[in-house]
């Protein structure tokens, strides 16, 4: 993408549309951290930087993170080899009275970003924006990485997705509902009639059955910006490393042609 779209201030405001992955319980810096690394150093996002506009700098080696702060990481997300769009990575740490909360680590990609590349409709439908698909995929590869460096609980692809929903709280119907990413023992457990890809990591991805995945139980967090299906049998199904790069070559085809620019050099 150009430098000049990278940098235009509206261009990072919007909803956020996440791959958001959670650890519990609250607290463990190591676990976090080391998701935050496997994301950076996966071959989908580049130019980690502290700020939007300022030099790329490597993540952290410092072994915590900020308690109170979102440990805001700016760069690019490489949707396809032409095709890159501004992102951020940022935590979220819960204290919730009563009961013990989680760490969330979000992938996020503002939907004044998504404008520069896709043809946004709203609301964030998979029926009126096929190219969405395209865009998962992108993120199953973040969260595969992610997962076979420091596993995760659970993770959510959607739109403000962080905290919509807890490990312990997902049931055999979200399984079915799909949009989830879950390890093969919480998948045991529930035994979901619903189809699950097995990605390289191990971990098991649901994929959505219907375009109104959780809207009515959604509780996403108040962060300060952005806005706020049939059953079947499981197959067992393996997403080979390729496979994840051929869909989204297949699923981007529509987006529209000035989208198409030079690789981001900051």
């Amino acid at each position: 993408m150009r430098h000049s779209d990278y940098i235009y201030p509206e261009n990072w405001l919007g909803s956020f549309y996440e791959l958001a992955i959670e650890y519990h319980p609250v607290g463990d810096d190591r676990r976090l951290l080391a998701g935050i690394r496997a994301a950076w150093a996966s071959p989908y996002l580049s130019g980690s930087r502290p700020a939007p506009y300022g030099p790329e700098q490597p993540e952290p080696e410092s072994d915590s993170l900020e308690p109170d702060g979102l440990n805001s990481r700016y760069g690019v997300l490489r949707v396809t080899e032409r095709i890159s769009v501004g992102c951020m990575t940022l935590t979220i740490r819960e204290t919730l009275s009563g009961r013990e909360g989680s760490d969330w680590l979000d992938i996020c990609i503002p939907t004044g970003m998504l404008r520069l590349a896709f043809p946004v409709r709203y609301p964030l439908l998979r029926e009126e924006n096929p190219w969405l698909t395209g865009v998962d995929t992108v993120l199953l590869g973040v969260a595969d990485a992610v997962y076979r460096s420091s596993a995760f609980d659970l993770a959510i692809i959607g739109e403000e997705a962080s905290g919509v929903l807890k490990a312990s709280e997902v049931t055999r119907e979200h399984l079915t509902r799909g949009g989830l990413l879950v390890p093969p023992h919480l998948s045991r457990l529930l035994r979901p009639h619903a189809d699950a890809i097995t990605l390289p990591s191990g971990v098991l991805w649901f994929p959505p059955q219907d375009d109104d995945q959780g809207q009515d139980d959604r509780h996403p967090h108040q962060r300060g910006c952005g806005r706020q299906g049939r059953q079947r049998r499981s197959t067992g199904r393996r997403w080979p490393s390729a496979e994840i790069g051929a869909s989204v070559m297949v699923e981007t085809e529509c987006m529209p042609q000035r989208c198409v620019s030079e690789p981001l050099t900051l």
